[in-house]
């Protein structure tokens, strides 16, 4: 009968020690020894549970480096505004090879004698001076190609009445930065727009 009510008796937390005293004085084991009850079941669950922690990490930390190296890649080639604008500031002051009766031009200048046609000291057209000028310095200081992040740039001078400069080189892309400056010399008033292609 004790063995029936012993084998009835729910294992719970509450009566599982209950039960191991009732084993203990029982005829068929001895008193010294001790059952040991294992669980393989929560065993293997905390296995696996382990296993998927550690996969879980090591999967973050190669997502951590991928977005690292994409983040890293994005931010040097991206092309910032003022980067165009401060570039083209700079272009506009420098000096160029072309003199007239007042001194060195700047590019500046350069334009406006191009635009009056007018030639320089040394008899070199003041419009070939200023496209070959300004195709050196763009080509040297936005260099362009597919393993680049430039793809292409886009550089145009011109007044109300005429196109006095245009240069182009690479592709036209959807990401670029442009910045138009005008700049009034006399009664006439140049538009100058960059245009670089990332």
């Amino acid at each position: 009968m004790r063995n029936k009510k012993a084998q009835e008796e729910k294992i719970s937390g509450r009566n599982l020690s209950n039960l191991s005293k009732k084993i203990g004085q029982e005829k068929d084991f001895p008193k010294n020894k001790t059952i040991q009850l294992t669980f393989s079941g929560n065993k293997k669950a905390q296995e696996e549970m382990v296993g998927f922690a550690l996969i879980m990490i090591v999967v973050s930390v190669i997502l951590v480096i991928f977005l690292s190296f994409y983040l890293r890649d994005t931010g040097r080639g991206s092309l910032q505004s003022y980067e165009v604008s401060s570039f083209l500031g700079a272009v506009m002051q420098y000096t160029t090879e072309c003199e007239d009766n007042f001194g060195v031009l700047e590019l500046d200048r350069l334009i406006l004698a191009c635009d009056k046609e007018e030639s320089c000291l040394d008899g070199k057209s003041s419009c070939d001076v200023l496209n070959s000028t300004a195709s050196e310095i763009i080509k040297e200081s936005w260099q362009i190609g597919e393993d680049r992040p430039i793809k292409g740039y886009s550089f145009i001078v011109d007044s109300e009445q005429k196109k006095i400069l245009d240069l182009s080189e690479g592709n036209i892309t959807k990401n670029f930065q442009g910045y138009p400056e005008r700049i009034a010399r006399g009664a006439k008033d140049f538009n100058i727009t960059l245009i670089i292609y990332s």
